[in-house]
């Protein structure tokens, strides 16, 4: 029981986060993308204040890129990776 709540939560932030990504024009297929700290920022994400919100965020973002609903996009020089939708065409 308790492991099925916890396939439901994951499942259910992933779908918040694709939520909040669909309400950021960067976020966009064909936009810049943004970093995960800011993704992390907009889905209200930010708990304990520290890199621990986005390695959660970073997890998440794995799972939906595995799932083809995402992808990163690495800047040229030393910028961060950014994560943008998909075209689910």
């Amino acid at each position: 029981m308790n492991h099925m709540r916890g396939v439901t939560l994951v499942h259910q932030c992933q779908e918040h986060l694709l939520e909040v990504m669909r309400s950021l024009p960067e976020c966009l297929p064909g936009g810049d993308g943004r970093p995960q700290n800011e993704l992390a920022s907009a889905a209200g994400f930010l708990v304990a204040g520290d890199r621990r919100d986005t390695w959660f965020v970073g997890a998440l973002l794995g799972r939906l890129e595995g799932q083809g609903k995402v992808e990163a996009l690495l800047p040229a020089g030393r910028g961060s990776k950014r994560f943008r939708l998909r075209n689910q065409g």
